[in-house]
C-alpha cells in the first residue's frame, strides 16, 4: 500500500464514539446531532493525524461509507466526520478501519494539532494537501 499521509501520525489509545452511515443516509446539512442521537457505537483509536485516524472495530464497514465521530482529548470533546478509506482484518478477528477526516470544526482542528505537537514534542504545522 502506497503511503499517502501528509501529516505525522501518533499513537492514540483512546475511545471513539461513532455512527456509521452511507452517503445516501447522510442528512442534507452538516448538523447531524439530531439524526445520530442515541445510535453511537464504540471503537478504539489506534493512531491519529490531522488528516485522519485508524480505528479498531468489532466489525468491518464498507470502504467509501462514513463515520460521524466524537472523541475526547484531555478536557475537550472533538467532533469529526470522515470517510472510510481502508478496512483490514486483524489477527484478533477485529478490524482496522482507516478514516480520512472530511469535516472538523476549526477549534477542534486546533486542539488536535496541539495534541499531536505535544506527542511529537515539537511545534507542528500541517503540510497543505
Amino acid at each position: 500500500m502506497r503511503e499517502r499521509r501528509v501529516s505525522p501520525r501518533v499513537e492514540a489509545g483512546f475511545s471513539v464514539a461513532y455512527v456509521h452511515f452511507k452517503k445516501e443516509d447522510r442528512p442534507k446539512t452538516r448538523t447531524t446531532v439530531i439524526y445520530l442521537q442515541g445510535q453511537y457505537a464504540m471503537a478504539e483509536a489506534l493512531d491519529i493525524s490531522c488528516g485522519g485516524m485508524s480505528l479498531r472495530t468489532s466489525k468491518p464497514y464498507e470502504v467509501g461509507s462514513y463515520f460521524d465521530m466524537r472523541f475526547k482529548l484531555g478536557d475537550h470533546t472533538l467532533k469529526a466526520v470522515g470517510r472510510i478509506v481502508y478496512v483490514q482484518e486483524r489477527e484478533d478477528y477485529t478490524y482496522s478501519i482507516g478514516v480520512k477526516f472530511l469535516y472538523m470544526p476549526e477549534k477542534d482542528k486546533l486542539h488536535l494539532m496541539g495534541y499531536i505537537a505535544a506527542k511529537l514534542d515539537t511545534v507542528y504545522e500541517p503540510t497543505p494537501a
